[in-house]
């Protein structure tokens, strides 16, 4: 009974006679705070329902564009939204087939912020509503690099969208990569990170792609020379400034030994005789001339117009290990090693040395790594410039052994101890051992 009476005075149900005074009836039940404000509500079937029916005609009346978003914008799934939409703008009849779960996702997503429609299995790009809507108000403006603060007002310039920071964000991020844009940060091209929201001072860039066969050139030599790899190869504006970051990253790190390198091989080459144009000489000088080109052209027409004088993988190697290289090629210990043998043949394998160093040098990095092998090398010149004095005495046992096999060693080992013991014997206690065993076994990975 209590209640009947409290929907009839809530206008919820209509009141019978006698239920309540007539004379503190009132025409609105419900009363907005705000001033001038008016809403037209729905009659609630019940209590129950009562708050959440006046609660969205409150927010349809305050925001009567918004858009009735199915699920919720979080971080992961506005990252699976903008890979799809970018599927969708590289696809060559902007239309992208998928399955009934994600159809339904990107109508209730996409679809309701006009960006795209949807039919049975298919979604299809819409460019004559919202990314059209901006791009003519981005013309009005004669803007050529819109700020995002500028598209958040040009998405819901009446107030009546009501979009939330995430919808917003994933419009502005959908608007750039259908017109081709990317964002920039104060003269630097600006990453977007998952989950927080785009500064209102960042700016959509729209740079110049190159041709589709510059670009894919360009992504195959920076491959084969940086060992550069996009996550996705496809042209636009968010993949070539990832590239042309990538590519500036690996120049700045490569640059100085790159640039120094073919001089120091240079006064190597003269020292030992070798020719100018030898392949690892010709290898430096390329990769120091592509990391040279760098500053003044595009990282894209360098490498798509990049022609190695030896090979790509020459040229990468060369870079990998210029720094190591470098290191090892000016060092005077090094240096003045193999030079202090050059200068005197007549010692015994002094001229094979400088004949394998000049070798070394000419062949190229990918052939066999010089920074390893001029220090071998400095090590046995060493060696021949100071050898051991002989052993002073008489020489009691000098043995040389070879064998093959556990079972032959283990002989082998036996005799010479036998061998050792007897020698021992016959000399006393005031002796010598000099030289080395070696046991080699064979690499079984």
């Amino acid at each position: 009974r209590l209640m009947t009476v409290l929907q009839e005075a809530y206008g919820l149900a209509t009141a019978k006679e006698g239920n309540l005074d007539s004379s503190r009836s009132i025409d609105a039940h419900v009363m907005l705070l705000k001033p001038g404000a008016k809403l037209a509500a729905r009659v609630p079937p019940n209590f129950p329902e009562a708050v959440g029916t006046y609660v969205a005609d409150v927010l349809t009346t305050r925001w009567p564009r918004h858009p009735k978003l199915g699920e919720k914008l979080t971080k992961r799934r506005v990252e699976h939204l903008v890979a799809v939409f970018g599927e969708l703008v590289d696809a060559d009849d902007k239309r992208l087939p998928g399955e009934r779960a994600l159809v339904e996702e990107v109508r209730d997503t996409l679809g309701e912020l006009e960006l795209v429609r949807v039919t049975e299995g298919m979604i299809h790009l819409v460019e004559d509503r919202l990314l059209q809507e901006l791009e003519k108000r981005r013309a009005q403006k004669a803007v050529d690099q819109p700020s995002v603060g500028e598209l958040r007002q040009w998405l819901d310039d009446t107030g009546k969208k009501g979009l939330q920071p995430e919808a917003e964000d994933l419009l502005i991020r959908c608007y750039a990569r259908a017109t081709a844009r990317t964002f920039l940060a104060w003269g630097k091209p600006f990453v977007v990170e998952p989950g927080k929201r785009l500064p209102d001072e960042v700016l959509l860039e729209k740079p110049e792609l190159p041709s589709a066969a510059a670009w894919g050139k360009a992504l195959d030599m920076a491959g084969r020379v940086f060992g550069i790899a996009l996550p996705g190869k496809a042209l636009h504006a968010d993949n070539l400034k990832r590239f042309e970051a990538a590519v500036g990253a690996k120049v700045a790190e490569l640059a100085r030994a790159a640039e120094q390198l073919p001089g120091e091989l240079e006064r190597w080459a003269n020292a030992l005789g070798v020719a100018a144009d030898a392949d690892r000489l010709a290898t430096a000088r390329s990769a120091a001339a592509l990391i040279a080109a760098f500053p003044s052209r595009a990282p894209v027409e360098v490498l798509q117009t990049f022609a190695p004088q030896t090979s790509a993988p020459a040229v990468a190697k060369s870079l990998a290990t210029a720094k190591a290289t470098l290191a090892v090629l000016s060092e005077r210990l090094v240096f003045g090693q193999i030079e202090n043998v050059r200068a005197r043949p007549e010692l015994e394998g002094a001229q094979e040395l400088i004949d394998r160093a000049a070798t070394a040098l000419r062949q190229d990095e990918a052939i066999e790594a010089l920074a390893d092998k001029l220090r071998k090398l400095a090590e046995e010149a060493q060696r021949l410039l100071a050898p051991k004095p002989p052993p002073r005495g008489k020489v009691v046992l000098r043995r040389s052994m070879t064998a093959k096999g556990a079972q032959a060693v283990r002989a082998e080992l036996a005799k010479l101890t036998a061998e050792v013991e007897r020698a021992l014997a016959d000399a006393g206690t005031d002796v010598e051992l000099g030289g080395e065993v070696v046991i080699t076994a064979k690499d079984r990975t």
